[in-house]
């Protein structure tokens, strides 16, 4: 499995995890197409559910159905309406996979809605990670106070560092995957699974 990392993490011994979304439970799934994505021709995501076809952990995962076309910049969106408290947690990861025989080019970012000064804010991992066809690639982003993992776009290709305090974290509203490219044609699944926090 490759892994990327967005930022170092010190060796403290074993941390203490928690499992947010496993996608073993197809009845308990709250993961969905936003609405606004049905009216917005760059999104191209329509479809999710979970699947038993890969996993990388357990025997399921969430499989986004996406349409790419390769002319320009189009995504797919998946999030989890329900809110959730990362106060405790100073890192998240996910696994994301791109089947066999999928092009290159495909990359994945995790998002959030959280509420920062009174004000809710669309935030997301600073850096994408690169899918890689045929394995299982996880993308983890420090919760510290101090990281520089998370920005908010504020106009144009401009952006603003988000600080994850625990104010911050306390309010995170949902969870959020996109994958994305503006390259590669590609109509097919994209997996996620596994979505952990830690100390």
């Amino acid at each position: 499995m490759y892994i990327l990392f967005l930022a170092l993490f010190p060796a403290t011994g074993f941390a203490a995890e928690k499992v947010l979304y496993d996608f073993e439970d197809k009845n308990e799934s709250c993961w969905e197409v936003p609405e606004w994505c049905f009216e917005n021709k760059d999104y191209v995501c329509k479809t999710v559910e979970i699947s038993d076809e890969v996993a990388s952990h357990g025997k399921s995962s969430l499989k986004l159905a996406v349409d790419i076309p390769g002319l320009s910049w189009r995504a797919g969106v998946a999030e989890c309406p329900a809110p959730v408290n990362l106060a405790p947690y100073n890192k998240i990861s996910c696994d994301f996979y791109l089947p066999k025989g999928a092009p290159n080019k495909i990359q994945a970012k995790l998002i959030m809605t959280v509420k920062k000064d009174s004000e809710w804010k669309w935030i997301e991992t600073a850096k994408a990670i690169d899918l890689i066809p045929g394995q299982w690639v996880t993308l983890t982003a420090s919760l510290k106070p101090d990281s520089k993992d998370w920005i908010s776009p504020v106009s144009g290709s401009s952006a603003e560092t988000i600080e994850m305090t625990d104010n911050t974290k306390e309010n995170v509203q949902k969870v959020a995957v996109r994958v994305e490219s503006d390259q590669s044609t590609y109509k097919g699944g994209v997996f996620i699974d596994n979505i952990v926090v830690s100390d």
